[in-house]
């Protein structure tokens, strides 16, 4: 059988995120029921400013761990026909995603069925991220309705009629160990009635669904959890099967402009997280040196290569205006953090966890006696990557000295060009470009 070293890297990653996210998902449910809603609360019946972060800070930590789970799901390989121990291993990885995704849905609308107060918190808008009235309602009711049963009901079967051979699979292969033990712990989750199915059917007769119906075996079971996936950002994405990777002439240059200690920030157009981080640019990481970066991802910290962070749509480069010494003392700094866990709680109180824009908050925060500004949000103090441009545009101890957006330019600007960029799509959720260079 597979040798564990034989799984790619993106199925190891999206095994280590499965993993974490699992235990966020344990935590926030923990939280849930035992302290974000007090008696005097329910008497009450809203919250106050002060009780409000607690809620919203738990909001914010779903919603980032629920966008790491979609990118899990997003990144099956339903196109191959032959039914391999690395796709099967993929689609355990997908299914226990989903599982976890449609268990917190359930749970949440459970919770929340009596809880009118943290309900309505829940459904207030949020401009400042582009999310509209009533959205809670609307991500959780079509994550739970019948009309989905099907997709549920179809990757169910195939996993349970499979089920010695993906025990077998976890045997061979220890890294799948944790997540056969997360299906089975969740085995109800997707467990659908036969009335509750036949239901479905007769009320959705969708060509998709249909599809559905007719593709047998692996891949039909993998593509069932992608619409699974589908419908859980389904009204939030427009693009849920983009792939983002910057053109290979764009990539060159940049890989030959980019400098040590450059910051690189980022932007995936079709992500999820757009939604609920601050800003235009949501993404940063830190340049090390020899084509590398440190890039705090959903898998966590880690030393990646400067073609991995090639994999998004438009990029910005960020230049220190430091002398070298300090530069070097911030890489280190940056180094030092790799093989932490990701932080989906957003929290800069602490340092065993870290997002993106933390590594770089605290490489160079006591460097040169530069002093971010942490700024409150879902009830978190943070650093936004746009926070970090802010920085840069006012040219506070950094620059911008490179910047590509696909709807602006068809070359790599720089200088005067790409602080333009910037200043077109700084504060905005969404830009009308005009063509530059």
């Amino acid at each position: 059988m597979t040798n564990p070293k034989q799984l790619s890297s993106s199925t190891l990653a999206d095994i280590d995120c499965v993993l974490r996210v699992a235990s966020q998902m344990d935590q926030l449910r923990h939280a849930a029921q035992t302290s974000l809603l007090s008696t005097t609360i329910r008497e009450r019946g809203y919250f106050l400013p002060s009780e409000e972060d607690e809620i919203l800070a738990n909001w914010g930590s779903y919603q980032y761990a629920r966008s790491a789970l979609y990118e899990v799901i997003g990144s099956m390989n339903s196109s191959s026909r032959k039914a391999s121990e690395a796709v099967l291993a993929e689609f355990m990885v997908g299914y226990a995603a989903a599982a976890l995704l449609v268990e917190a849905a359930r749970f949440l609308r459970s919770f929340l069925s009596e809880e009118p107060a943290i309900r309505s918190k829940l459904n207030e808008a949020q401009p400042q991220f582009k999310i509209e009235s009533g959205s809670f309602e609307k991500i959780q009711r079509s994550l739970t309705a019948p009309s989905n049963a099907l997709q549920i009901r179809q990757a169910r079967d195939f996993y349970e009629n499979h089920e010695s051979e993906f025990d077998e699979l976890a045997e061979e292969i220890p890294s799948l160990k944790p997540i056969a033990e997360i299906i089975k712990r969740r085995r109800d989750v997707f467990a659908v009635s036969a009335s509750r199915y036949v239901k479905s059917r007769i009320r959705d007769r969708s060509q998709q669904i249909t599809k559905t119906l007719l593709h047998q075996g692996l891949m039909g079971a993998i593509y069932s959890i992608q619409q699974v996936g589908a419908i859980a950002i389904g009204s939030l994405s427009t693009s849920p099967m983009h792939r983002p990777q910057l053109p290979e002439t764009i990539a060159n240059a940049m890989q030959t402009f980019i400098q040590k200690g450059d910051i690189l920030v980022t932007r995936k157009e079709s992500a999820l997280t757009n939604l609920f981080l601050p800003g235009f640019w949501p993404h940063a990481a830190f340049s090390i040196g020899n084509q590398r970066v440190v890039e705090a991802l959903k898998d966590g910290v880690k030393n990646r290569s400067l073609e991995s962070t090639f994999q998004n749509d438009a990029m910005i480069v960020v230049r220190p205006k430091l002398a070298e010494d300090k530069i070097n003392s911030a890489v280190q700094r940056a180094i030092s953090h790799v093989g932490k866990p990701y932080d989906f709680d957003f929290d800069f109180t602490r340092s065993d966890r870290m997002v993106c824009t933390e590594v770089v908050y605290r490489s160079f925060s006591v460097v040169a006696g530069i002093d971010f500004q942490l700024s409150k949000r879902a009830g978190r103090h943070t650093l936004s990557a746009e926070d970090l441009l802010t920085v840069a545009f006012e040219e506070m101890h950094f620059e911008i000295v490179a910047g590509y957006h696909p709807a602006a330019t068809e070359f790599v600007l720089h200088g005067k060009d790409a602080k333009e960029l910037v200043r077109r799509s700084i504060g905005k959720k969404q830009v009308d470009w005009g063509r530059m260079g």
